[in-house]
């Protein structure tokens, strides 16, 4: 799976237009937001949680790339296609499927839980995404967004 961090797009695609961006990554995105991060607690080393996202000096979104297949599993454990190794993640913490009109979401029975815009998400039921849409998977922030979506984004 393709990850880049932001910084990388805009520095790429700076003098481009949207349909070299779109011709070269025509799939949509998940951002993974810069914020607080907990390490897994079955490790043999521990480090201290980051929990205030300000002290994270130039942090900055992970761009992680929906392309390849038509369902995507986010979590924790090495087999998930996305894997992000947060400690408030289940190890199959959430489902993104391609559907015919975009992207959907689902938590995948996830201990902690998933919110969609502030709004629990029922485990095991697709919910459409829709541009900019804020995913609250436990601690971690995702937001989706498609090709043009993510150009704005970069044009700020």
């Amino acid at each position: 799976m393709k990850s880049l961090l932001l910084s990388t797009l805009r520095a790429q695609f700076a003098s481009k237009g949207l349909d070299v961006f779109k011709a070269a990554h025509p799939h949509a995105w998940l951002l993974w937001e810069p914020g607080a991060w907990r390490p897994p607690q079955k490790r043999t080393m521990q480090f201290a949680a980051i929990t205030d996202p300000k002290k994270a000096d130039g942090a900055e979104a992970l761009a992680l790339a929906l392309d390849g297949k038509d369902t995507l599993v986010l979590g924790r454990d090495p087999a998930c296609e996305l894997i992000i190794n947060d400690g408030t993640l289940s190890a199959r913490h959430l489902v993104l499927k391609r559907a015919a009109t975009g992207w959907t979401v689902e938590d995948a029975g996830s201990s902690n839980g998933t919110k969609l815009h502030g709004a629990a998400l029922k485990p095991h039921e697709a919910t459409p995404l829709l541009e900019g849409a804020r995913i609250e998977a436990a601690q971690v922030i995702l937001s989706y967004w498609t090709p043009e979506g993510l150009w704005r984004r970069l044009s700020l």
